[in-house]
């Protein structure tokens, strides 16, 4: 998250916590931004936030190898959101589209989607029931005795 930070042209601030771990989702203060790195389970979303969720890594409870999402119940930060992950592309054929906004090659491939929605089934019991899923707790480094991190000017 810090790295995505600084692409965003923000700055990284670290608040002093008690031990040496990282648990389920924190907040990313003072914006409504939340990293739910380890957190995978039912009804996990929190209104009014934008809620990153990772697919990668070893640790992941949804593991798709690489992707990720945001939840959010902000219909404005949706469609921008949606244009980011595109390459700032709008829903038409590039040549009817306005190019007015920077954007990533984020988008999900159809066929991660679709192995995605077949691994949900893990998500759930026989009766259909919703499993919760306990936070992943996991030793996290300190990254604030990195200069880059650190830097005043930034």
């Amino acid at each position: 998250m810090p790295c995505e930070i600084l692409h965003a042209g923000g700055k990284v601030k670290f608040r002093t916590v008690e031990g040496e771990t990282i648990k389920g989702a924190y907040q990313l203060e003072p914006t409504k931004v939340w990293d739910s790195a380890l957190r995978f389970t039912a009804n996990m979303y929190q209104p009014n936030t934008h809620m990153c969720i990772s697919f990668t890594g070893p640790y992941k409870h949804f593991k798709l190898s690489k992707g990720g999402a945001i939840l959010t119940d902000d219909e404005k930060a949706f469609f921008w959101f949606k244009r980011a992950r595109y390459s700032g592309r709008r829903e038409c054929s590039y040549h009817e589209d306005n190019f007015d906004m920077l954007g990533w090659n984020f988008y999900m491939m159809p066929e991660l989607s679709a192995r995605g929605l077949l691994l949900m089934n893990q998500f759930y019991c026989a009766k259909g029931e919703a499993i919760h899923n306990e936070d992943l707790e996991l030793k996290y480094p300190d990254l604030s005795k990195y200069e880059i991190y650190t830097k005043t000017n930034r």
